[in-house]
């Protein structure tokens, strides 16, 4: 698939401004060295042309590197953009029915005050119902407030109606105000909505404040370019706080947002290399009602503060409707952002890709925290607290730098292809704490293996870094492949049946890297024979309280491993790059130990999803088969291997364990699937077990398995079309795992 991707890792530059500066007028320019003093020179049309042409790469399947141009601070802000002195300045004095003007460039008719040539002009006074006009044609303009106030009924209060870029200083130590009251009213052919409304490029700086708000509408409109290098914005509207066609960009400041809508907003349907979001510096605090930060192209930060709070934040997250089956309702299923209940409420969210190299950001939104096609997070620190997904992609993320600290969320991390090769990541989930899936899939079987569905094209590849999973539904899952090369991962959960700490719709492979994963038994999948390095899968006699630790001892007593999940478990996936077929280990489980003997790399086979009933079989001369609890055990079962079960292994619903159960039995239990019924079960219960499994769906005389019809539909059962149920009560199977 073809992204323009526009911005990539940023380079610093120094530069030395030099400015003019008016008497009372405090001069502000970088010094060398400093970080203000690195944003330079603007971005010329040829530097444009060379970018659009560069950005367009391909983002693979098989790729886990999103790739960008590099733009470096040098193609963000010019030296002009800091510069806030000024000479030859004109005086423009505010007041109702009475304002005035000492020097040229600018005139005064009524309440209206318009500005027609280039220059710097000094803004005092307050007009209650007035305006400022710049209508300057191809000229450079710079507004100096200092202590102004303008409010503007039916219109913007500060309306740039054409030039060639504006320069809006905010003197020091000044408290400025620019205000829209009412429903809009339009006197040309320009839709005026913000109480800030720019046909031209407009820079932002200085280092006094300025209050801009809306009753009706947004905040600040830019048709062009909106930039901020200095200053304190405190920004109110009813609809977006800050809208603009080409790009919004932050280099320091502090701005507070306060919005019926998005909070900053970047869109431009007929160029994807512009309407982008950049962030390098300064303190940003966003309230907004819908999407906090929302660009159609690209989201890129290098530096700076952010608070974001979407739609009342978390908490007021509409809850997740989840079927039997795992099927969900996501709010991206909305049809527009005109349904309240179900509009788009993210924290920062793009068309294309986001890139965090570097900053703090603490989100609480009632949608996804980070949304776009491709996240690649390569610095920073993100702390999120997310009604939805964490970090949602459409097709790649990547992490291989920085802090990410998912504290509550729906999914922690999704996407098609998900790569982490480094930083620190923490995650927290009521359903899957990483979340290989989407794009193409297979449910030709019911179940696949592991899930609802397969993906060829789903990757969750874990390389380095530190993780730590804690999550109710699968801890690592993919619909595709799950590989482990590297890095130290530790998985705390499910406690239900219903999910694995483990779950992988067609292979899983460790060839490096460490592991724990502590959940259920009910849907236990160890990693593949195609795994170089030994992975162990051991199952616990009875389920183990939350916090008890887990460790991995060699022959010499030698700890290799260690975790104390945060979750009560009964299994543990454990790999170190020091297991080795021929050795024998030790695991325990607080002060219980049990030996491990590897006979071979992988250790220990998994129950799997099994669709319906795992791979087992309905048949009341399978040794598997005494247990009416196990739903399908070891052999063929209702849908078998690719049928509609897909292929699992055995599907014990309550997780029991042989009555009697030893060190032993528990090694056994772990070297080949377990039987459901212990051989010392007495004759009457196995007579019970063989009459409930006489009321099980059985194959036909000919021993063929079930087909689907011609129509190529799955079969359903009579009537309402339900999936059909254990007999008895026609439950599903409960939790297992205490919590």
């Amino acid at each position: 698939m073809k992204r323009r991707n526009l911005l990539s890792l940023l380079t610093a530059a120094c530069v030395i401004t030099t400015a003019c500066s008016c008497t009372g007028i405090q001069q502000n320019t970088p010094a060398e060295g400093t970080n203000a003093a690195s944003k330079i020179p603007e971005k010329t049309s040829e530097t444009a042309e060379t970018t659009a042409a560069s950005t367009e790469t391909s983002v693979t399947s098989g790729d886990l590197q999103t790739g960008s141009v590099s733009l470096s601070l040098a193609d963000m802000f010019t030296t002009r953009d800091y510069e806030i002195g000024y000479s030859d300045c004109t005086e423009i004095s505010l007041s109702d029915s009475g304002s005035s003007v000492t020097g040229n460039g600018a005139s005064v008719s009524g309440n209206v005050v318009t500005i027609t040539e280039s220059g710097s002009y000094r803004i005092t006074g307050t007009l209650t119902d007035g305006q400022i006009v710049v209508d300057a044609g191809d000229e450079k303009v710079q507004l100096v407030l200092d202590n102004a106030s303008v409010t503007c009924a039916g219109s913007a209060a500060l309306y740039i109606k054409s030039a060639d870029k504006v320069f809006i200083t905010t003197a020091a130590g000044s408290d400025n105000k620019l205000a829209s009251t009412g429903e809009f009213q339009q006197s040309d052919d320009n839709k005026i909505d913000g109480a800030v409304f720019a046909k031209s490029d407009i820079t932002f700086n200085g280092t006094g404040a300025l209050d801009v708000s809306c009753e009706t509408a947004h905040g600040i409109v830019g048709k062009d370019d909106i930039k901020v290098t200095g200053g304190t914005y405190t920004i109110a509207s009813a609809k977006k706080g800050i809208d603009c066609n080409e790009s919004v960009r932050f280099a320091d400041g502090s701005i507070t947002v306060t919005s019926g809508t998005d909070g900053i907003h970047a869109e431009n349907s007929d160029d994807a290399s512009k309407a982008f979001v950049y962030i390098g510096g300064g303190s940003i605090n966003i309230t907004s009602g819908s999407d906090a930060i929302d660009a159609s192209g690209e989201i890129l930060t290098s530096d700076g503060n952010v608070t974001i709070t979407s739609d009342g934040g978390a908490e007021n997250a509409p809850a997740h409707n989840n079927n039997d089956f795992g099927m969900r309702w996501d709010r991206d299923q909305a049809t527009s952002d005109s349904d309240s209940a179900a509009s788009s409420a993210k924290g920062l969210k793009s068309d294309g890709l986001i890139t965090i190299n570097g900053g703090t950001f603490i989100i609480d939104s009632s949608d996804d925290a980070i949304h776009a096609d491709n996240v690649s997070i390569t610095g920073g620190t993100i702390t999120a607290t997310t009604g939805d997904d964490g970090i949602h992609a459409d097709n790649t993320v990547t992490i291989s730098d920085g802090t990410v600290n998912i504290i509550e969320s729906y999914e922690g991390i999704e996407g098609e292809i998900i790569g982490l090769s480094g930083g620190s990541i923490t995650v927290k989930a009521s359903d899957d704490g990483m979340n290989a899936a989407g794009g193409s899939t297979d449910v030709s079987s019911f179940g696949g293996r592991g899930g609802m569905e397969t993906d060829q094209n789903a990757k969750l590849t874990i390389s380095g870094g530190r993780i730590t999973v804690n999550a109710d539904g699968d801890g690592l899952d993919s619909n595709g492949y799950l590989y482990i090369t590297g890095g130290t991962t530790f998985v705390s959960g499910p406690t239900n049946s219903g999910n694995g700490a483990l779950d992988y719709g067609i292979s899983a492979t460790i060839t490096g890297g460490s592991i724990i994963a502590a959940g259920a038994m009910g849907m236990a999948e160890n990693f593949g024979s195609e795994s170089t390095q030994g992975a162990i899968l051991y199952t616990f006699d009875s389920s183990i309280a939350a916090g008890t630790e887990i460790s991995l001892l060699d022959e010499s007593g030698k700890t290799l491993i260690s975790y104390a999940p945060e979750k009560a478990f009964q299994c543990a996936v454990i790999s170190t790059p020091d297991i080795a077929a021929g050795s024998t280990y030790t695991v325990k489980a607080g002060d219980s130990s049990y030996p491990v003997e590897m006979t071979s790399n992988i250790y220990g086979s998994g129950s799997g999803m099994g669709g319906f009933g795992g791979r087992g079989r309905f048949d009341e001369n399978s040794e598997s088969s005494g247990n009416s609890e196990n739903f399908g055990a070891n052999g063929e079962n209702f849908g078998g291997k690719g049928g509609f079960g897909g292929r699992g292994g055995r599907r014990n619903f309550t997780d029991s364990v042989s009555d009697d159960s030893s060190e032993s039995g528990s090694a056994a239990q772990n070297q080949q699937e377990t039987p459901s019924v212990s051989s010392g079960s007495s004759d009457a219960d196995k007579k019970d077990s063989q009459a409930a499994n006489e009321q099980m769906p059985q194959r036909p005389d000919d021993g063929q398995m079930p087909q689907r019809p011609d129509d190529g539909q799955m079969p359903q059962r009579p009537g309402d079309g339900q999936m059909p149920q254990r007999p008895g009560d026609g439950q599903m199977p409960e939790d297992s795992v205490s919590a």
